[in-house]
This record gives C-alpha cells, sequence and structure tokens, in this order.
C-alpha cells in the first residue's frame, strides 16, 4: 500500500543543536528552542542571549521580531558561533590539561612503583647472597664495605682506624665518673598502667616509654606527653573481645629514624620515630619478646625471646634475616654495639656472646640465678645482672668474671642494667628504694690472680665496681637508658616487675625518672 505524504511546516522543523542551522529556520522560535536546549545542558550552552548577543539583534530578538533583519541575523549568527568556538576549545584545553595531569600521576605512580620494586629486589637479592656466603666471604665484603664508608684524609683515617683498634681492646674512650653528680631529678607522671620501659635519644630531647595496657608514649624533655600511640591489642583465644598486649622492651635507632618494640603478642612492632606511624610487624617469634636493641650506626635489630632464639632483621627492607639458638631456657635480654655481635642473658643462668658472621658464641655461666640484665661497656668489657642479686663485671674472652660484687643492692635482684658507652659508669636497679651509679675503675688492692690478669690484659683486666652515686627512686625499676654524652639517665620506675606481680612495692607510683648528671 503506498503510503502518502505531506509537507512538513516551518514550525515542524526539528531543534538544530547548531546555531546556524538553527537561524535558517523561523529565526525567533527556532532560537528559544536553542536557548531551552542549551539552559538544559547546563554550563555547556549559554544560559541567556543577552550574554551570547549584545546589540540591536538581541533587542530585536527579545522585543518579539520575527525574523531580523538580513545583516542582523548574519550578526547574531557570527556572535553564537564565535561564542561556542571559543567556549569548546576552552573545553578542549582543561580536557587536554586534565589528560596530562592523569598521565603524569599514572607514570609518577608507575616509576615509584618500579623503584620500591627494584628496591625489593636488591634487597631480597643481597639477602640471598649472605644466607650462602661463607664467613670469609663475608669479612672481606664488610671489609670493603667500612673502607667505602671511611670519609677524609689519610691521616684522619689512620687516626680513626688506630682508635677503633683501641676501642676493641676494651679500653675506656670517656672518664666521666670524675664529672658526674645529681644536678636535678625530675618523675614524670602520666601512665595508669605499669610502666615497662623507657628509652632516650642520643641527644636527649626525647623519651619514649611503654606500659603493660600496650600504650607507647612520646615525651619530650619537660615532662610533656608529645603524642601517644595506638595501644596494643589481640584477640582472645575463646571469645571475640581484644586484650592488651605488654610492650616489654623498646629500641630507638641512633638517627630516631625507627622505634622498635617487643611485646607480649610475640611481634616486634616497627613505627616511624618522628611521626609515631606503624611502619611494620614482624613476626616470628613464638612466645613473647622480651629484647630488642639496635646495632650502632646501623638499622639492623637484634630481638630475643622466650622461645630461646635470637633473630636478627633488617629494618630498612623491613625483612627477617637470620636466627641463632643455644640456650636453653627462655632469654630476657639483649645488648649489642657496632661489631656483629649481641649480648644476651636467660633464665638458664648463662651469659652469651653471640659472633653473628661466624655463627658462633661464647657462653660465660657465673650467676647462680637467672640473668636479668646485661650491658655492653664497649666491645671487650660487659655488666651483667641476677636474680642472685650480684653484678659481675667480664673483660675480654675470659670465662671468669674479673670482679664480682655481691647484694649491691642489700640482696634484691637486680632487675634493669645501663651505662653510658665506652664510659667508666654503670648504672643498676632493683627495688630496694634506689638506682645505684658505679664506677669501673682499676682494682688497686688486687689478688695474685688479679695482677696476673694485670700483667696479662692490662689495668683494663683488674677492674672493679666502686659505688658511684644513689639515686632515689620508689618501685621495681624495670629499665635504665643515658643519652649519648652521659648527661642524662632515664629510668622507668612501677609497684610490680614487668613480666609478673610476684613482688608489689607499696605506696609507688608509675613514672618515668628522669635525672640530669653533669
Amino acid at each position: 500500500m503506498k503510503m502518502k505524504t505531506r509537507p512538513v511546516s516551518r514550525s515542524e522543523v526539528p531543534v538544530k543543536t547548531n546555531v546556524r542551522q538553527a537561524l535558517d529556520h523561523d529565526g525567533v522560535s527556532q532560537m528559544d528552542h536553542f536557548f531551552q536546549y542549551s539552559r538544559a545542558r547546563g554550563p555547556k550552552g549559554p544560559e541567556s542571549l543577552k550574554e551570547v548577543v549584545p546589540g540591536l539583534a538581541a533587542q530585536k530578538l527579545l522585543a518579539g521580531s520575527k525574523r531580523p533583519p538580513r545583516e542582523s541575523q548574519e550578526e547574531l549568527s557570527e556572535a553564537l558561533g564565535s561564542e561556542t568556538f571559543l567556549y569548546r576549545a576552552k573545553r578542549r584545553r582543561e580536557k587536554l590539561a586534565r589528560l596530562k595531569e592523569t598521565e603524569q600521576e599514572t607514570e609518577e605512580k608507575e616509576e615509584k612503583e618500579a623503584e620500591e620494586k627494584r628496591k625489593l629486589e636488591l634487597a631480597q637479592e643481597h639477602l640471598t647472597t649472605i644466607a650462602h656466603e661463607t664467613p670469609e666471604e663475608k669479612k672481606v665484603r664488610l671489609a670493603k664495605q667500612y673502607l667505602e664508608a671511611l670519609d677524609g684524609t689519610e691521616g684522619e683515617i689512620s687516626k680513626r682506624l688506630r682508635a677503633e683498634a683501641k676501642e676493641a681492646t676494651g679500653k675506656f674512650k670517656i672518664p666521666l665518673a670524675s664529672k658526674i653528680s645529681l644536678k636535678s631529678l625530675f618523675i614524670f607522671r602520666g601512665p595508669k598502667s605499669p610502666v615497662t620501659t623507657a628509652v632516650v635519644s642520643s641527644d636527649g630531647t626525647t623519651i619514649f616509654s611503654a606500659t603493660k595496657d600496650g600504650t607507647i608514649f612520646k615525651w619530650n624533655s619537660d615532662g610533656e606527653i608529645i603524642c601517644s600511640f595506638s595501644p596494643l591489642r589481640r584477640k582472645a583465644k575463646t571469645k571475640s573481645t581484644m586484650l592488651p598486649v605488654s610492650v616489654l622492651s623498646l629500641a630507638l635507632s641512633e638517627d630516631g629514624k625507627y622505634l622498635a618494640a617487643g611485646a607480649s603478642d610475640n611481634l616486634i612492632h616497627m613505627y616511624d620515630g618522628e611521626n609515631a606511624k606503624t611502619l611494620e610487624s614482624f613476626s616470628g617469634h613464638r612466645d613473647a619478646v622480651t629484647g630488642v636493641v639496635f646495632r650502632e650506626k646501623t638499622h639492623q635489630l637484634y630481638s630475643v625471646s622466650l622461645d630461646r632464639s635470637l633473630k636478627i632483621w633488617n629494618v630498612d627492607a623491613m625483612a627477617y634475616v637470620d636466627s641463632l639458638f643455644g640456650h636453653q631456657s627462655g632469654v630476657l635480654c639483649v645488648d649489642a654495639l657496632s661489631r656483629e655481635r649481641a649480648l644476651t642473658g636467660s633464665y638458664d643462668k648463662s651469659v652469651r656472646v653471640w659472633k653473628v658472621v661466624e655463627e658462633t658464641q661464647l657462653i660465660f655461666s657465673s650467676h647462680k640465678e637467672t640473668v636479668d640484665c646485661v650491658c655492653l661497656l664497649n666491645e671487650a668489657s660487659f655488666v651483667s645482672g641476677g636474680q642472685d642479686g650480684t653484678l659481675k663485671l667480664w673483660f675480654g674472652g675470659k670465662k671468669t668474671p674479673v670482679y664480682t660484687r655481691g647484694n649491691a643492692h642489700g640482696g634484691k635482684w637486680i632487675s634493669a642494667l645501663g651505662c653510658c658507652r665506652r664510659s667508666d659508669v654503670v648504672a643498676s636497679g632493683s627495688y630496694d628504694g634506689f638506682i645505684r651509679l658505679w664506677r669501673v675503675g682499676s682494682n688497686r688492692r688486687a689478688s695474685s690472680g688479679i695482677n696476673k690478669l694485670r700483667k696479662k690484659f692490662g689495668e683494663e683486666g683488674a677492674m672493679q665496681l666502686s659505688p658511684l652515686l644513689d639515686i632515689p627512686v620508689t618501685g621495681f625499676v624495670n629499665s635504665i637508658g643515658f643519652s649519648a654524652d652521659g648527661s642524662i639517665l632515664v629510668a622507668s620506675i612501677a609497684p610490680e616487675h614487668k613480666l609478673g606481680r610476684w613482688e608489689v612495692v607499696p605506696n609507688a607510683k608509675n613514672g618515668i625518672v628522669v635525672a640530669h648528671l653533669l
């Protein structure tokens, strides 16, 4: 069947989105349709005729003229076309700018991811190389790294090497004991839970403390809390509730970049020392982490646990390195200096020096009870304290102590030790009401055995611990630390020991003791 068609009137012509096409039909009616369409499109079209077409043409259209004169129509078309072109050009420029920014951000993100991937691959390759190299190869590698890191003239390098060789022999570098006196004493209050540990930065301006409820506080030297870290929590085994995690030890890197926290949840929690941001949690220990320490001038971390192991971590790569075993019971404390060696004390009543490169250990057995704390004076000398109430001074590789101080705290067990590195000052703590400072000096009234040590090792082989200063405190001393120059002593005190409640000191309060000594 043939369809009939009828002519289409001008009023039925579809609305054109193009300005010039719209003007070819019923001028005003089509322009009205155009502007209605434009307003519906939002910011992509003109909002009013006056904004687009100034002058006579706009006035005539608004006055209701059916069709503007030919010259006005051309003027209107030119004006609208020019405005639309400029608007579209502007939109294109904005779109191109956004695309360029997006491409730049994508490229930067890809470059960053590629750099992180490359660093991770290098770290993994480095760790793989370390794991398979022999002790001799490792010594050669470390020697090359050491020589490359040395700066200065030949004379300066020679002087530095002689100083380090002198230090390795056990000779003290800083005679600090003669300058020590109690200038001022402050106790920072704030934590409601027992304070388990505290560390001070090298310059003595910042202090970190931790408690049994898993909270870590950052203090300034005036006793004000700068910030507190998010409390550590763990899930209960039988319920969905969250239980507090005790922080048992803290370690701050020498440059203040990293803070490590050993906790009762078997993890080592890593934080940014500047902004308290959580970085990583190291897993691997099977029991509570009782001690952590950074090796001097590095970001290598040693950790010990009640699982009887000593573990080594590379904090820069956030990676596990190695595990060493030897203790027969849980390990309670660890200390280290610049050499790749660690000093530990344990429930098995022994002190051990771990030679990481050689993967060997030296065993020192003299304490009759658990060794709670150890402290390295220098690379050749260290002090240990135990539940038998004695302080023992060790020198070199000799298997017996060169000096033993019995009843150092009136028969109470030694709960904390600290020293100013490479000096002649040691501090010990218990719960007898005092932090005691000791001078490490030559034993003038030595026995024949000590005189033999003096002949063999020099004066360093005939040392003793003599009382220097007593600082009154009330409560358990759970940790002791010194600033790099020995001018500030920081200790954590609480009514109870950090590992339990076997003894509770009445009238004791939680706090941080800060003593200025120089």
